[in-house]
Order: C-alpha cells, then sequence, then structure tokens
C-alpha cells in the first residue's frame, strides 16, 4: 500500500521550478552474451532514454541530462 502511494504521490509532482536537477542517463547497454537478450536490452535502453528518463528532467527549468558512459542497465 505504502510503495502504490508512493508511486502516486511521486507521479503527481508536475515541476520542481528552477531548482537544479542533474539526471543521470545510462551509457551502455548491458552484454548478456546472447544476442537476442543483448537486443532486447538495446530496445529498452531507448525506450529508458527517450521516454522514461526525460520526465524527471522536465520537472525543472534548469535540468540537465548526463550519459554516464559506464552505466549499464
Amino acid at each position: 500500500m505504502v510503495m502504490t502511494e508512493s508511486y502516486a504521490e511521486a507521479n503527481s509532482v508536475e515541476t520542481i521550478g528552477d531548482q537544479p536537477l542533474i539526471v543521470p542517463m545510462v551509457g551502455k547497454s548491458s552484454d548478456f552474451g546472447d544476442p537476442g537478450l543483448n537486443k532486447q536490452a538495446e530496445n529498452y535502453q531507448q525506450i529508458w532514454i527517450h521516454e522514461i528518463q526525460p520526465k524527471p528532467a522536465n520537472l525543472s527549468s534548469r535540468a540537465r541530462q548526463v550519459v554516464v558512459p559506464e552505466c549499464d542497465l
């Protein structure tokens, strides 16, 4: 119950104004040693980068997205 309430509360935030915000972004896909799984990871990473990660960055007029090259999902 608490987790559901926390998600709802977090999703209700529309802005944090001009508060500085840095949103770290994954820099590479995981290597699962399987071409099929690697393709799925790459596809998910694209969704993460282009759909999920921009949401917090859009909360502040002073937000910046930073790619962390050695970080993977």
